[in-house]
């Protein structure tokens, strides 16, 4: 298949709301799995721990840095994909002026 009818079709499913590479799954590592389990057991126990106002308090706070590595992530995706653009439209025009 031609370069050109694969950005068409790139194009096309961008354009229709198909790309949506924040939702791909992918398959954890046993290891990864296990540290998330533990991460979760963990802070179960922490919040048996906690008076009810620091229950709440730090619900909050993980609510917050919830948000900021959402932001945070959402800006290195679109860093990344700034950069990957940068870097085809130089190869694009290093190969044109290759073959002039």
């Amino acid at each position: 298949m031609k370069a050109g009818i694969i950005m068409k079709n790139l194009l096309k499913e961008l354009w229709y709301g198909n790309l949506n590479p924040n939702e791909d799954i992918f398959e954890e590592t046993p290891e990864e799995k296990k540290a998330q389990e533990e991460y979760w057991e963990c802070t179960e126990q922490f919040e048996t721990l906690l008076p009810k106002d620091l229950q709440t308090l730090y619900e909050k706070r993980e609510d917050l840095a919830t948000d900021l590595r959402v932001a945070i992530e959402t800006n290195a995706f679109v860093n990344g994909f700034c950069l990957g653009t940068k870097l085809m439209i130089e190869v694009f025009e290093n190969n044109k002026k290759r073959k002039a």
